[in-house]
């Protein structure tokens, strides 16, 4: 019914929204302004870049399942009233997110040109591919170990 409907909680749940629609929308708009700088650089940066934000796509995916995960483990345990628990399995959370990032980032550093070759045979696009790998690495991670955290 409309009577539900309250200012009260209009407010709790623009609170709550607002904050984690643009904390989502702030990534899509980053990475638009990398993608944009990288196009002013040439056919083979931007290739790259697509390549390289395929890649960071994928790990986000699965950092946003265990961050979700994480969440509704600790939504469970503030439910039950303990505090302790849910600060607990966000440490966790946070922790095998971390672990999960860096692992694929030192994995990723070492394969980059297997990568790369996910997507074409092409050696000058290989070879300036594995020339990023360091940056791109220490980008996949922090990246994802931000959103993990938020």
């Amino acid at each position: 019914s409309l009577k539900e409907i309250t200012w009260v909680r209009i407010k709790t749940f623009a609170d709550l929204y607002f904050p984690s629609a643009f904390g989502v929308a702030s990534d899509f708009w980053r990475v638009a302004v990398i993608g944009a700088m990288a196009a002013n650089l040439g056919e083979e940066e931007v290739a790259v870049f697509n390549t390289s934000y395929r890649i960071m796509w994928i790990v986000l995916i699965m950092v946003m399942a265990l961050a979700g995960a994480s969440g509704i483990n600790m939504s469970m345990r503030l439910g039950r009233m303990d505090h302790h628990g849910a600060k607990q399995a966000g440490h966790i959370g946070v922790g095998m997110a971390a672990v999960f990032c860096f692992s694929v980032g030192a994995f990723v550093w070492l394969f980059i040109r297997a990568f790369g070759e996910i997507f074409t045979n092409d050696e000058q696009f290989l070879d300036l591919f594995s020339e990023a790998r360091t940056p791109f690495c220490i980008t996949l991670v922090l990246m994802n170990v931000a959103i993990a955290i938020e």
